[in-house]
């Protein structure tokens, strides 16, 4: 029952993004389109495993970007249905999980069946799920895990065995492209472990935490260490001042108007571009927005004021993570002191804290709600009365919720008119500098954007078989791109040959192998117009090296044919690491009756 009206309120409010299922999306959705495409292209049409990108800033890696989610368990329905309708599909299915998650937690955390529809309703169904994936932030749909990874690490602390689901849900969680999500979810696995020092003992609580990052490691090991792999090669450092103000933390959490220029707009007529703790902002509604209702709101104080000093760590845990979120702006600032250290100085947007805030706060209002239910309940003499007040705030609450979020979602795909045709032959792949935006009327004008436009343009420019070389890759403005666009001086073609006279054609092409016939007067080298990256090989003695940032092979007139594929080293070991992890699981769950008859105390881990 729980699963069928999670499904039917899930219907409810995706349903604006079915209405004209072809449509494609605004701002980032163009690049997160692309991100699918590529690799279902790959699989599809090539047979190959997904580890390379040549449409992208050059030629650049594909599994290892951060973002990817090859590896996601849904991205069959991309293979299945296509790039745009597979995501939409996707994003339904998430909203399910995510809901399912909150109310399994809800339970755990001993909130009634009536009260715990709460925190699926205010965490699922505010505007922090609904808007970064009306701008196209499809690494947002792993924060659906975020509940089932919390529920399995709760657990953990009684059975073992859910280190190995905890571990699982972090691993889905950065397969899913929530590189984010992770780091923000181990955050909370460390506080919660610190806080319970006491009920479980430090030496527990260090080995469960570190019994699950290791068992992460090892499970992800075929994502995990191709991304460690480049993002040594290409360090990302950001310093961004960032955080919610006062006022756009109220007006996130409780203002109507949740669209995607609400904010923005908001602050131009304000001036409130500025720094400050009580006024001020920085980015748009889609990276602030939570609206909970007030509805919401009261039940969180209700709950708060209640339960918060009995249920001291999940305050101190939304507070923890409340101050995180207010980022910049707070005096003193625990974001700026955590961004000193690895990992976190990789991050920007403080507000994305809210992943973990806003779960506390939904929490704290279903703790509301039982309290009300409660009192109802007592003063009528009758649980009849306390069970259908409560109903009713939960429908309001569900209807509020609709009106506002659901509305979001209808900015979200408005084009119907970019014209965009496949290219009938992938070998006559060129790359260029840029390729025009577009939105509700089509393609834009060279170097225009605006908020109900696409901010990139990598999707048709793909479809066209062309590559974009001037593209901020990754958000990493470091990275270099050496590749020499068609329009731009000094081209001299996809593959072509120096220091030597002849003839460079390309045989074969595809993403991550290519067969070039070649013809030489004499020895030189073969330059492919891609940037250089570890990881290229030959089938024969060649080497590939980096010339001037571009792949090169030193070939002599004896060489006819050059096979190039792409595997790195990361990749192969992470994939060995995986699959003996996943043989070693499996193994020790078949035969987990031998494990308990031979040592009986380890019972109470299966």
């Amino acid at each position: 029952m729980v699963l069928l009206g999670c499904v039917v309120i899930t219907a409810a409010f995706t349903s604006p993004i079915f209405v004209k299922p072809d449509n494609l999306g605004i701002q980032d959705w163009d690049e997160h389109f692309f991100y699918h495409a590529v690799p279902r292209q790959s699989i599809l049409e090539y047979q190959q495993f997904p580890l390379w990108n040549p449409y992208y800033c050059g030629g650049s890696v594909m599994l290892a970007n951060p973002q990817s989610r090859i590896l996601s368990p849904f991205f069959f329905l991309i293979l299945i249905f296509g790039t745009v309708v597979g995501l939409k599909a996707e994003i339904f299915l998430h909203f399910v999980i995510g809901m399912v998650g909150c109310y399994v937690l809800a339970r755990t955390l001993n909130l009634d069946r009536l009260s715990a529809w709460a925190l699926p309703l205010i965490y699922m169904l505010s505007s922090m799920f609904s808007l970064p994936l009306t701008v196209g932030m499809t690494w947002f749909l792993s924060v659906a895990y975020v509940p089932w990874a919390i529920f399995c690490y709760l657990k953990s602390f009684s059975r073992p065995w859910f280190l190995v689901l905890s571990s699982i849900c972090l691993v889905i969680i950065f397969f899913e492209g929530g590189a984010y999500t992770l780091t923000i979810t181990l955050l909370f696995y460390g506080a919660f472990a610190i806080l319970n020092f006491k009920n479980f003992g430090i030496t527990r609580s260090v080995i469960i935490t570190a019994s699950i990052g290791l068992l992460f490691l090892a499970i992800g090991a075929v994502k995990i260490f191709p991304a460690y792999d480049f993002l040594q090669t290409h360090p990302r450092h950001l310093i961004d001042y960032s955080g919610y103000s006062m006022d756009s933390l109220w007006k996130s959490l409780f203002d109507r108007n949740q669209t995607v220029l609400a904010l923005t707009t908001y602050a131009e007529e304000q001036n409130l571009f500025k720094k400050g703790f009580w006024s001020g902002m920085n980015y748009g509604m889609d990276e602030t927005g939570a609206y909970v209702s007030w509805i919401g709101g009261a039940l969180f104080l209700i709950g708060i004021g209640v339960y918060g000093l009995r249920q001291w760590r999940w305050t101190f845990i939304f507070l923890f993570f409340l101050w995180l979120s207010i980022g910049n702006r707070a005096i003193p600032s625990l974001w700026e002191i955590l961004h000193q250290f690895p990992v976190f100085d990789t991050m920007r947007v403080a507000q994305r804290f809210r992943i973990i805030f806003v779960l506390c706060f939904a929490l704290f209002a279903g703790l509301g709600l039982q309290a009300l239910k409660s009192l109802v309940s007592q003063k009528c003499r009758n649980k009849f009365w306390g069970n259908s007040f409560a109903l009713l705030l939960l429908i309001l609450l569900l209807s509020d919720l609709l009106l506002v979020n659901r509305e979001t979602f209808k900015d979200a795909f408005p084009f119907s008119g970019v014209n965009i045709n496949r290219a009938d032959n992938r070998s006559d792949f060129i790359q260029i500098s840029k390729f025009p935006k577009y939105d509700i009327n089509g393609f834009l004008k060279p170097n225009t954007a605006h908020l109900r436009s696409s901010y990139s343009t990598l999707y048709p420019a793909f479809q066209k078989n062309i590559g974009v070389v001037d593209y901020e890759c990754f958000g990493n403005p470091d990275i270099p791109k050496n590749a020499i666009p068609f329009d731009r001086v000094g081209y001299k073609g996809e593959v072509y040959l120096e220091e030597t006279e002849g003839k460079a054609l390309v045989s074969e092409w595809t993403p991550n192998r290519l067969i070039i016939k070649i013809s030489a007067s004499n020895p030189g080298f073969l330059v492919i117009n891609q940037n250089y990256y570890p990881g290229w090989h030959t089938t024969d003695r060649h080497q590939v090296e980096s010339r001037e940032g571009l792949m090169a092979v030193q070939i002599s007139p004896d060489d006819e044919t050059l096979e190039l594929y792409y595997r790195p080293l990361s990749f192969v070991i992470g994939t060995a690491v995986t699959f003996s992890t996943i043989c070693i699981l499996f193994a020790a769950y078949l035969t987990r009756r031998r494990w308990v008859e031979k040592f009986p105390n380890f019972r109470r881990i299966f």
